[in-house]
């Protein structure tokens, strides 16, 4: 009897299309003859940043996306390996955090994570600081790849961020208008800094680097493409040590995982 295809369940970006999204960029690398690719069409919104002011929030996205995964895995014919990216990554923890003894899924890909644990990587050839910009981190043995880049804001914040500590500042990140909602941030940037530091005013003097810090990461981005274009070039080494692509990194280990589950 032949061996049903890998599964492929793929959860997009904040407000991102559902055709043309970053995740596609992955699947067109696989073998539609070994693949079963679902894109599961969860609100993916945290509210107005998903595209209206009567979009869902993200608990209720992260609800639908959960949801739609265990329908999905049900009802697959085989092993099933799930990707994320961006804030796609906050329903896939979620659901291995609610679903950690579910055979059928072999795998979890997490792209710009964002509830990296702090340390944790994948194929970066040099540690990566920080930490996902929604903390919150699981382990879970089956998201071992978890591929970062240094500089990208959603996955590598810095501890002690003062973007995290203004939660408000960071609750309608955007893909739609990145550059909007970036400038929008940093004109509230100094507004936050004395409100954290109330009538100290060393400790104003001291969040002046952290300010800085977090324009450097949103202005990164926004329009340094730190969360987009860095993941479309060769900072990653294989196992061959050899430079490889984000993209590139992800769809090989899908293809390792099919081979694993065809063994």
């Amino acid at each position: 009897m032949p061996t049903p295809p890998l599964t492929v369940l793929q959860l997009r970006g904040n407000s991102e299309p559902l055709d043309g999204n970053m995740l596609d960029n992955v699947v067109r690398k696989l073998d539609p003859k070994l693949f079963r690719v679902i894109e599961i069409n969860y609100p993916a919104s945290i509210g107005p940043a998903g595209g209206g002011a009567f979009k869902p929030s993200e608990m209720e996205s992260v609800r639908i996306g959960c949801e739609m995964i265990s329908r999905e895995v049900a009802a697959a014919p085989g092993p099933v390996a799930i990707i994320a990216y961006s804030l796609g990554t906050v329903t896939l923890t979620e659901w291995l955090k609610q679903n950690p003894h579910v055979a059928k899924v072999v795998f979890a890909g997490l792209l710009a994570n964002a509830r990296r644990k702090p340390g944790r990587q994948y194929g970066f050839p040099l540690p990566i600081g920080g930490e996902g910009i929604f903390g919150q981190w699981i382990d879970d043995k089956r998201a071992w790849c978890d591929i970062a880049f240094p500089g990208d804001v959603i996955t590598a914040m810095p501890a002690g961020s003062i973007l995290r500590q203004g939660s408000d500042l960071i609750q309608h990140m955007s893909l739609v208008d990145p550059i909007r909602w970036a400038n929008d941030v940093i004109a509230k940037l100094p507004a936050v800094a004395w409100q954290l530091a109330g009538t100290d005013f060393s400790k104003l003097v001291q969040l002046g680097p952290k300010v800085g810090e977090a324009i450097a990461g949103l202005d990164g981005f926004a329009r340094g493409g730190m969360h987009t274009a860095r993941y479309f070039e060769p900072h990653w080494r294989d196992w061959q040590n050899k430079p490889i692509s984000a993209i590139d990194l992800m769809a090989r280990c899908l293809r390792n995982e099919q081979k694993r589950a065809a063994a």
